[in-house]
Protein backbone atom coordinates (compact mmCIF):
# COMPACT_ATOMS: atom_id res chain seq x y z
CA UNK A 1 0.00 0.00 0.00
CA UNK A 2 1.31 3.42 -0.94
CA UNK A 3 1.61 6.04 1.80
CA UNK A 4 2.52 9.70 1.37
CA UNK A 5 4.79 11.27 3.98
CA UNK A 6 7.15 14.19 4.48
CA UNK A 7 10.65 13.55 3.15
CA UNK A 8 13.60 13.67 5.50
CA UNK A 9 17.41 13.72 5.22
CA UNK A 10 17.55 9.93 5.00
CA UNK A 11 15.54 10.10 1.76
CA UNK A 12 18.05 12.28 -0.10
CA UNK A 13 19.92 9.48 -1.93
CA UNK A 14 16.68 7.81 -3.06
CA UNK A 15 15.14 11.15 -4.12
CA UNK A 16 18.20 12.02 -6.19
CA UNK A 17 18.29 8.58 -7.80
CA UNK A 18 14.58 8.73 -8.64
CA UNK A 19 14.81 12.26 -10.04
CA UNK A 20 17.89 11.51 -12.12
CA UNK A 21 16.41 8.30 -13.55
CA UNK A 22 13.00 9.78 -14.32
CA UNK A 23 14.37 13.01 -15.79
CA UNK A 24 16.79 11.15 -18.05
CA UNK A 25 14.07 8.74 -19.18
CA UNK A 26 11.64 11.57 -19.95
CA UNK A 27 13.88 14.33 -21.29
CA UNK A 28 17.25 12.74 -22.05
CA UNK A 29 16.53 12.36 -25.76
CA UNK A 30 15.96 16.12 -26.10
CA UNK A 31 19.35 17.12 -24.66
CA UNK A 32 22.93 16.49 -25.64
CA UNK A 33 24.78 14.10 -23.30
CA UNK A 34 26.70 17.09 -21.89
CA UNK A 35 23.51 19.12 -21.29
CA UNK A 36 21.83 16.13 -19.63
CA UNK A 37 24.79 15.52 -17.33
CA UNK A 38 24.94 19.18 -16.36
CA UNK A 39 21.18 19.39 -15.75
CA UNK A 40 21.23 16.29 -13.56
CA UNK A 41 24.18 17.58 -11.55
CA UNK A 42 22.80 21.12 -11.24
CA UNK A 43 19.21 20.24 -10.31
CA UNK A 44 18.89 16.61 -9.23
CA UNK A 45 22.00 15.80 -7.22
CA UNK A 46 22.00 14.70 -3.61
CA UNK A 47 23.37 18.14 -2.67
CA UNK A 48 20.40 19.79 -4.42
CA UNK A 49 17.90 17.66 -2.52
CA UNK A 50 19.66 18.20 0.81
CA UNK A 51 19.44 21.96 0.25
CA UNK A 52 15.81 21.74 -0.92
CA UNK A 53 14.80 20.00 2.29
CA UNK A 54 15.88 23.11 4.19
CA UNK A 55 13.41 25.47 2.48
CA UNK A 56 10.90 23.47 0.45
CA UNK A 57 8.23 20.87 1.14
CA UNK A 58 9.00 17.47 -0.33
CA UNK A 59 6.46 14.71 0.06
CA UNK A 60 7.26 11.13 -0.93
CA UNK A 61 5.00 8.28 -1.97
CA UNK A 62 6.40 5.19 -0.34
CA UNK A 63 5.46 1.69 -1.50
CA UNK A 64 6.82 -0.71 1.09
CA UNK A 65 10.53 0.16 1.23
CA UNK A 66 10.84 2.08 -2.06
CA UNK A 67 10.08 5.67 -2.93
CA UNK A 68 7.69 5.45 -5.86
CA UNK A 69 7.49 9.20 -6.41
CA UNK A 70 7.72 12.65 -4.89
CA UNK A 71 6.28 16.12 -5.13
CA UNK A 72 8.14 19.32 -4.27
CA UNK A 73 6.46 22.60 -3.31
CA UNK A 74 8.43 25.83 -2.98
CA UNK A 75 8.29 29.60 -3.04
CA UNK A 76 7.40 30.92 -6.48
CA UNK A 77 10.52 31.25 -8.65
CA UNK A 78 8.93 31.29 -12.10
CA UNK A 79 8.96 34.61 -13.99
CA UNK A 80 5.22 35.29 -13.83
CA UNK A 81 2.96 38.02 -12.51
CA UNK A 82 2.32 37.06 -8.95
CA UNK A 83 0.92 37.88 -5.60
CA UNK A 84 3.06 37.52 -2.49
CA UNK A 85 1.12 34.43 -1.49
CA UNK A 86 1.58 32.44 -4.71
CA UNK A 87 3.51 29.16 -4.58
CA UNK A 88 5.13 26.78 -7.03
CA UNK A 89 4.85 23.08 -7.63
CA UNK A 90 8.51 22.63 -8.52
CA UNK A 91 8.27 19.00 -9.53
CA UNK A 92 6.24 15.85 -9.29
CA UNK A 93 8.05 12.70 -10.34
CA UNK A 94 6.84 9.12 -10.38
CA UNK A 95 9.24 6.30 -11.18
CA UNK A 96 8.41 4.91 -14.64
CA UNK A 97 7.75 1.45 -13.12
CA UNK A 98 5.15 3.02 -10.79
CA UNK A 99 3.30 5.15 -13.34
CA UNK A 100 -0.36 4.32 -13.96
CA UNK A 101 -0.86 3.12 -10.38
CA UNK A 102 -2.34 6.32 -8.93
CA UNK A 103 0.93 7.51 -7.34
CA UNK A 104 0.82 10.89 -9.10
CA UNK A 105 -2.79 11.44 -8.06
CA UNK A 106 -1.97 10.65 -4.42
CA UNK A 107 0.99 13.03 -4.49
CA UNK A 108 -1.07 15.82 -6.08
CA UNK A 109 -3.84 15.39 -3.50
CA UNK A 110 -1.31 15.50 -0.67
CA UNK A 111 0.36 18.58 -2.14
CA UNK A 112 -2.89 20.48 -2.66
CA UNK A 113 -3.96 19.82 0.92
CA UNK A 114 -0.56 20.65 2.48
CA UNK A 115 -0.44 23.58 4.95
CA UNK A 116 2.35 25.16 2.85
CA UNK A 117 -0.38 26.27 0.43
CA UNK A 118 -2.67 27.81 3.05
CA UNK A 119 -3.37 31.41 2.08
CA UNK A 120 -1.87 30.98 -1.39
CA UNK A 121 -3.91 32.43 -4.23
CA UNK A 122 -2.33 30.44 -7.07
CA UNK A 123 -0.07 27.47 -7.54
CA UNK A 124 2.20 27.64 -10.59
CA UNK A 125 4.28 25.02 -12.36
CA UNK A 126 6.24 24.69 -15.58
CA UNK A 127 6.02 21.71 -17.88
CA UNK A 128 7.54 20.71 -21.19
CA UNK A 129 4.63 21.16 -23.58
CA UNK A 130 5.68 18.07 -25.55
CA UNK A 131 5.17 15.96 -22.40
CA UNK A 132 1.50 15.50 -23.27
CA UNK A 133 0.92 12.98 -20.49
CA UNK A 134 2.05 15.50 -17.87
CA UNK A 135 0.09 18.36 -19.45
CA UNK A 136 -3.09 16.22 -19.38
CA UNK A 137 -2.41 15.22 -15.76
CA UNK A 138 -2.09 18.86 -14.67
CA UNK A 139 -5.14 19.95 -16.68
CA UNK A 140 -7.15 17.15 -15.07
CA UNK A 141 -6.26 18.67 -11.70
CA UNK A 142 -7.45 22.14 -12.76
CA UNK A 143 -4.22 23.76 -13.94
CA UNK A 144 -4.56 26.10 -16.92
CA UNK A 145 -2.02 27.52 -19.34
CA UNK A 146 -0.62 30.82 -18.04
CA UNK A 147 2.32 31.49 -20.38
CA UNK A 148 5.84 30.32 -21.09
CA UNK A 149 9.26 30.48 -19.46
CA UNK A 150 12.80 29.78 -20.63
CA UNK A 151 14.50 26.49 -19.87
CA UNK A 152 18.16 26.97 -19.04
CA UNK A 153 21.01 24.52 -18.72
CA UNK A 154 24.22 25.96 -17.39
CA UNK A 155 22.85 29.49 -17.78
CA UNK A 156 22.14 28.95 -21.50
CA UNK A 157 18.55 29.00 -22.81
CA UNK A 158 17.81 25.70 -24.56
CA UNK A 159 14.03 25.97 -24.97
CA UNK A 160 10.78 26.95 -23.35
CA UNK A 161 8.33 25.32 -20.95
CA UNK A 162 4.66 26.04 -20.64
CA UNK A 163 3.65 27.67 -17.35
CA UNK A 164 0.39 26.46 -15.85
CA UNK A 165 -1.52 27.88 -12.89
CA UNK A 166 -4.17 26.62 -10.52
CA UNK A 167 -6.34 29.11 -8.66
CA UNK A 168 -6.56 27.84 -5.09
CA UNK A 169 -9.63 28.15 -2.91
CA UNK A 170 -9.00 31.22 -0.75
CA UNK A 171 -11.65 30.13 1.71
CA UNK A 172 -10.08 26.87 2.75
CA UNK A 173 -8.81 26.56 6.25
Amino acid sequence: MIAVRQAGPGDVPALSALARHTYAATFGHSLSPEELAQQLDDTRSEACFAKALEADVILVAQDDDIIAGYVRLCALRLPVERSNSDRQLDSIYVHPDQQGKGVGRLLMQAALSHPFLLGAEKLFLDVWEENEKAVRFYAKHGFEKAGYCDVKVGGRVIGQDMVMALRLDLNRE
